[in-house]
């Protein structure tokens, strides 16, 4: 998913809207999918896409056995449920949405916590959450090692 503009961790109304059926088209053909929800957009798996399906009431044990998906939808949950969230950003997709009634199931400083990216939605009130692994920990001038390691002081000066 390289290529696409990186939004600041922080979120915030200047940041564009988050769309389910944005993300879905975003998406290459043959990219992967995982829905955790009843009120799925279109009942049917979009063509030529390895789509799977839980329920809203999916618990960390029902991952057991999944791959790694181009993009997990979460869309309802029975409850709040963040070892769910953590286990689905850290082991099964490489860019969550958590969106509709999911998302108000958690407050938005835990969701800022998880290293979601809160973004304004048309699909819900109180917005969307994004996780995307390629742009989560972007690069940091000063963690670089010309910042830091500084081999060629090592005899100049006593630390």
């Amino acid at each position: 998913m390289s290529g696409e503009p990186s939004h600041s961790q922080t979120g915030g109304p200047e940041d564009a809207p988050l769309t389910v059926a944005g993300e879905l088209e975003a998406l290459p053909g043959t990219a992967s999918l995982l829905i955790v929800g009843n009120d799925a957009p279109g009942n049917n798996a979009p063509a030529g896409r390895n789509c799977t399906r839980l329920p809203a009431d999916a618990a960390v044990a029902d991952l057991e056995g999944l791959g790694i998906y181009d993009l997990g939808l979460v869309l309802d949950l029975a409850a709040a449920d963040e070892s769910l969230l953590g286990r689905l950003r850290d082991l099964h997709t490489r860019r969550l949405v958590v969106a509709g009634e999911a998302a108000r199931h958690f407050e938005p400083r835990r969701m800022l916590a998880l290293g979601f990216e809160h973004h304004p939605s048309p699909d819900a009130q109180d917005g969307a959450y994004l996780y995307d692994r390629d742009s989560f920990n972007r690069e940091r001038e000063w963690n670089s090692p010309e910042n830091w390691a500084n081999p060629e002081n090592f005899d100049k000066y006593r630390w």
